[in-house]
């Protein structure tokens, strides 16, 4: 470890060392995975965990006031269905407590971003991307052939429940429309649908299923945070990735 890295983290008052935040960045990913952290100027702190062709993790960080961002986070096809999502999102949640942050920021992506991050316990940052996401997502519920009358009143119940969470009881939706995906195809009026089911039925061919919550919410873009003081979140977060290795136990 660079004198010069041991240096910037003790100028930015962090509370901990580069050993430990490497440390904790490398959490059950294999020993072949690549952790750097950079300083790219007197307010940026960037960190990159990879595995090439197998992952990619790259998160920034502002400073004074502890902003951080996600800039890019993918598996590739061939690592998915192995929890190496829930690990790397688990480890910069870790990392940025470590540091200590107190809340952390991402744009959720264009895939299954916006699904797995609020099966992870994000909240969008404000009203506008609520009521946005909430519109796209009654809006997807309808796509002909997909549901029953009954099942898309309970969704669009859920959708107009007046609160940032309602898009938690839709990413919590279990069930399995996988089957249904080819007929709603066929019965799909608009090519703009038709691809969305052709991207849904390409992304899930190596599942064996595809739950109503990720067809609903995946492929949008929305901003969102976890606050490490907010115990619902947290506890939220703390049973998607299956427990914390550095943060106690969530107690609500």
């Amino acid at each position: 470890m660079t004198p010069y890295l041991r240096e910037e983290f003790k100028k930015r008052s962090l509370h901990v060392t580069p050993e430990q935040s490497i440390a904790i960045l490398k959490q059950d990913l294999p020993p072949s995975t690549e952790v750097e952290i950079d300083f790219t100027t007197d307010v940026d702190m960037n960190t990159r965990v990879q595995r090439m062709g197998f992952f990619l993790a790259e998160r920034s960080y502002r400073f004074p006031d502890g902003f951080n961002y996600d800039d890019e986070m993918q598996v590739y096809p061939r690592s998915q269905q192995q929890g190496l999502g829930r690990i790397l999102m688990r480890n910069e949640v870790e990392f940025a407590s470590a540091c200590g942050f107190q809340r952390m920021n991402t744009n959720t992506g264009l895939t299954a971003g916006a699904y797995v991050w609020a099966r992870f316990g994000l909240l969008p940052s404000n009203t506008n991307e609520i009521e946005r996401v909430q519109e796209e997502t009654l809006d997807r519920s309808k796509t002909r052939a997909l549901l029953t009358p009954r099942e898309q009143n309970e969704v669009a119940a859920l959708v107009r429940f007046p609160h940032a969470k309602s898009l938690w009881k839709i990413s919590d939706l279990r069930m399995d429309i996988k089957p249904r995906l080819i007929p709603a195809f066929r019965a799909a009026k608009d090519s703009g649908t038709q691809k969305f089911i052709h991207r849904c039925l390409a992304e899930t061919q190596n599942s064996p299923s595809l739950p109503l919550g990720r067809f609903l919410l995946a492929g949008h873009h929305w901003e969102g945070y976890i606050d490490f003081n907010d115990k619902e979140q947290m506890s939220r977060a703390e049973k998607y990735v299956g427990g914390w290795r550095t943060i106690p136990p969530v107690k609500i």
